[in-house]
């Protein structure tokens, strides 16, 4: 199994979480995360900020906590858990046509506040069934223990609403790179960052 580093461009800068490093293995880039923030969890008004930038993610499947549906969990999800849709939500939206996207999230050590997300640059491969390989750690749920996995969307062909910014013409079929791939972790990463930022300065704001 190949545990290249792949060094981003651009790590996104620290806020709720901070960027550690990332690794491409044999069929999926994983990216290691600390959270920043006693609030682990999203909060409703979280949700209601990614939606609207991300309004497709209610529609995700993901088996975490017994749901089918990832818009069944967003409102205390854990924010890698959060991310990692994030990144299977840019993914498909860059590469319209290809197969399902899956994903996995994880602790690496609870007590120092690590996680773990992996996604998939192989479509024929799950990465819930790679995920175990690595560090020997259980996946993780949103009550932040136990297991649990997040798997990715199918392409759904539906305009997205006015408000959202239109973006660059996906690529049709074929699987993202690796470094695509490590790019929409980083970039989900960004989002998240930028949305609780955000929403803490209103909160002071008011």
């Amino acid at each position: 199994m190949s545990h290249d580093h792949l060094q981003p461009v651009e790590p996104p800068v620290p806020g709720t979480l901070s960027f550690i490093r990332s690794e491409h293995r044999e069929n999926s880039v994983c990216v290691v995360m600390r959270i920043n923030t006693t609030q682990q969890a999203v909060t409703p008004e979280l949700a209601e900020a990614l939606l609207l930038e991300r309004p497709l993610l209610v529609e995700h499947a993901c088996h975490s906590g017994g749901v089918e549906r990832f818009g069944e969990r967003i409102v205390g999800a854990l924010i890698p858990h959060a991310v990692e849709h994030v990144a299977i939500d840019l993914l498909v939206e860059r590469f319209a046509g290809t197969g399902p996207v899956s994903g996995a999230t994880r602790w690496l050590d609870r007590s120092l506040v690590l996680a773990e997300v992996c996604v998939s640059c192989d479509t024929d491969t799950r990465v819930d069934a790679l995920a175990t390989e690595s560090y020997g750690t259980a996946p993780l749920d949103d009550s932040g223990t136990g297991s649990g996995t997040g798997t990715g969307l199918r392409w759904v062909s539906r305009p997205r609403p006015p408000a959202v910014k239109k973006k660059a013409k996906p690529k049709a079929g074929g699987a993202p790179s690796p470094k695509v791939v490590e790019q929409a972790l980083i970039d989900a990463i960004h989002l998240l960052n930028r949305l609780t930022a955000k929403l803490a300065a209103d909160r002071t704001n008011k």
